[in-house]
């Protein structure tokens, strides 16, 4: 046996069961069980519902492909789900998503921690102690002053502008924390809400029950950055491993090899089973250089899984020796219109409803290529999250058709009767998102509604898309825009779009009802009751008329038949990378 494999074999205990029932019930586990646990399935779409090929035996070098590189592999920096997919393979966090496909993968397991939390306070306070013999790349222990320091430099938002701010509105708390290198601490671990009693305890406290704050921590923002190894901007050049690989090499416009780190103790890793011996990531010159690799075999698999190009697709679903090497993945995202209360006549709910009415949301998923983009969608949660209503059909056009006297009917309520000249805002640089405006307002046309389809360019328009008043200015009154979560809940995806002043509430909608329902939501301990409490916030959204969801995304995604244990992972919106092995 090799070392690789007999490494997969060591046992590995952990204090929570991440795919039992009793989350209290100890279980130990080895890399074998977790391989064992995912259904073995195949084929077309093989990797929806369990694992295709599962296997234990290790060594070789997966090859990952991409036309884009990586934003950053800082953890404070990066805002990209590529890195975040790719970052479980060298970076640990105090819990994780389990590694498994379906519903099981939206659980919260241990990582470095020994258990996903201990809750106190009402729900707001979270304890974490750190597992014995967890290392970085160089052997050093890591402690929960790594963690805590990892989490503060997401607060220096002048040396890493664009990252995820979750934990910073979660933790900041008035403090007007501006990250370690401004702190006045002299260890650079000032941020009072976290508290670091011992080397293995670290404690969060929070103003307000937050249920989803382990999922937040489960994001690569929140992984332990050794402070004596911190070059700040140029940490993303070699960030230090925690996880079972790290970086020999990277160049940005060429690419990144992986290789094991040998300080890595499977014996406290429940999440990976790190079967490759190295993962190469080549950066590809544009999207056709992708599928070319995929197909002539010296790519495994796209890293950034957007699907392929339709001149690839048409031939590998033409192909019998192809068509079981793809999947027609559900990524998460949701495409839809907001529908802008900031502008007349739109800021009165009928006039609204008038375009809900209106819109045959078939018709807008043929624009973007028929079924094969997505399924036709009736509320804003997609069906890989908690709460998702498959029923949900305010306004009975999920189906097919739309219902012009109803628009006429409202339109005449709102005092438009003749109709009303608005504005549909697309990015420039999306082609596809120009076709589904002008369906859009092709539909609205035959009611009276005359909608200009304007493209400015995507710097402009996502300028302007979280600032109201120039969404007032420029008479947007409704906007073409995609949106997928952070993680995988309800309130991870809803409250964005819904909570006052958030930058993505792009409809600038503030409802008393949806605000008191979010709020009694996130403080509910009871996943099901809270999944209960979130589609209701969902139609009551509908009912409002601000979002008109028409597609829950699906890409075509290829994958090399040397790939072992492929399955799709809900909070990753394509296949675990981490998960992977290959053959031959």
């Amino acid at each position: 046996m090799t070392a690789a494999v007999v490494a997969l074999l060591v046992t590995v205990t952990v204090l929570v069961d991440p795919f039992g029932d009793d989350p209290k019930k100890p279980v130990t586990r080895t890399a074998q069980d977790l391989i064992a646990a995912r259904r073995p399935t195949g084929g077309y779409n093989g990797a929806l519902t369990g694992a295709v090929n599962p296997s234990t035996a290790g060594g070789g070098t997966l090859r990952l492909i991409s036309a884009h590189a990586p934003d950053s592999l800082d953890p404070a920096r990066t805002y990209s789900p590529i890195v975040w997919n790719l970052g479980r393979l060298y970076l640990r966090k105090l819990v994780d998503f389990a590694p498994q496909p379906g519903a099981a993968g939206t659980r919260i397991a241990p990582d470095l921690a020994t258990s996903t939390g201990s809750i106190s306070d009402g729900g707001r306070t979270y304890t974490y102690t750190l597992k014995e013999g967890v290392t970085f790349e160089d052997g050093t222990p890591i402690t929960s002053r790594d963690v805590k320091y990892g989490i503060e430099r997401t607060f220096a938002r002048d040396l890493y502008p664009g990252g995820p701010t979750h934990l910073r509105d979660l933790l900041d708390q008035g403090q007007d924390y501006t990250g370690p290198y401004k702190d006045t601490d002299p260890d650079g671990l000032g941020l009072k809400s976290v508290e670091t009693p011992d080397a293995r305890t670290i404690v969060f406290h929070l103003d307000a029950p937050f249920a989803d704050f382990p999922h937040v921590l489960a994001l690569p923002m929140s992984s332990p950055v050794p402070k004596a190894k911190d070059t700040k901007e140029h940490y993303q050049d070699q960030p230090v491993a925690s996880g079972p690989y790290r970086i020999a090499s990277y160049d940005a416009a060429a690419g990144l090899r992986l290789v094991r780190n040998d300080k890595w103790d499977p014996a406290t890793d429940a999440i990976r089973t790190a079967l490759p011996d190295a993962v190469e990531l080549t950066i590809a010159a544009d999207a056709a250089a992708v599928d070319t690799a995929l197909m002539n075999g010296t790519a495994d698999l796209d890293l950034a899984q957007t699907g392929l190009q339709e001149a690839t697709r048409t031939r590998v679903l033409a192909d019998d020796s192809l068509t079981p090497r793809v999947d027609l993945v559900q990524t998460g995202a949701v495409r839809y219109f907001s529908l802008q209360t900031a502008v007349a006549p739109l800021d009165d709910y009928r006039c609204r409803w008038a375009v809900q009415y209106a819109t045959d949301r078939s018709l807008l998923r043929n624009a973007l290529g028929g079924q094969d983009a997505g399924d036709v969608a009736g509320g804003m949660l997609p069906p890989t999250i908690g709460g998702h209503d498959r029923h949900l059909d305010t306004y009975g056009t999920v189906s097919g058709g739309s219902y012009p006297e109803q628009a006429r009917r409202f339109l005449g309520e709102c005092g438009r009767a003749k109709g009303f000249s608005t504005v549909v805002a697309v990015s420039g640089s999306d082609p596809a998102a120009r076709k589904v405006a002008q369906s859009l307002a092709g539909q609205l046309a035959e009611v009276g509604i005359k909608a200009t389809v304007q493209t400015p360019d995507a710097a402009d328009f996502y300028a302007a898309l979280t600032d109201q008043q120039q969404i007032k200015d420029k008479g947007w009154g409704i906007v073409l825009t995609t949106w997928q979560s952070d993680w995988p809940s309800p309130a991870g995806f809803l409250r964005p779009l819904l909570l006052p002043d958030s930058p993505s509430n792009y409809a600038g909608l503030d409802d008393r009802e949806i605000n008191s329902l979010m709020n009694e939501a996130d403080s509910e301990t009871s996943r099901n009751a809270a999944d209960n409490l979130w589609r209701t916030v969902d139609s009551t959204a509908q009912d409002r008329g601000t979002l008109l969801p028409f597609l829950y995304d699906r890409r075509l995604n290829y994958r090399s038949d040397r790939l072992t244990n492929a399955y799709v992972h809900p909070a990753l919106g394509g296949l675990d990378i981490q998960a992977l092995g290959v053959e031959g």
